[in-house]
């Protein structure tokens, strides 16, 4: 398996980790905010577009950017930021275990990835 990550700060920079290790760093310019009414894991909004295909263990949202010595932690099975992996985390701010891909997954419900949270294939 392979742990990946990506953090996107405040100040627009993403980072990609693979396994704890930094591969990736630059500005990221994001598109206008388009109103999503669901948010998936595994596919795009556009049907065009292939679906993930394989598996995927976990997923985490956190509502600040994870330092790297916390994505370390992370990818090597270590304590979660603010508690073990099996606690609830303060900052967490969404958590799936055992997503099924490439069945359709949406991360939530509403128009905020923030805000109500579910899991269920469609």
């Amino acid at each position: 398996w392979t742990h990946v990550a990506v953090v996107h700060n405040a100040d627009g920079i993403a980072s990609i980790f693979w396994n704890g290790s930094l591969k990736a760093r630059g500005k990221v310019l994001l598109p206008e905010p388009v109103a999503r009414s669901k948010y998936y894991v595994g596919r795009s909004h556009w049907g065009a577009d292939a679906y993930f295909k394989g598996n995927i263990s976990e997923v985490f949202v956190f509502n600040y950017a994870l330092t790297p010595a916390e994505l370390t932690r992370c990818a090597h099975g270590r304590a979660m930021p603010g508690g073990d992996r099996a606690a609830p985390v303060l900052s967490l701010a969404g958590a799936w275990r055992e997503v099924s891909v490439p069945a359709l997954v949406p991360m939530c419900d509403g128009p905020s990835p923030l805000g109500r949270r579910s899991v269920r294939p469609s």
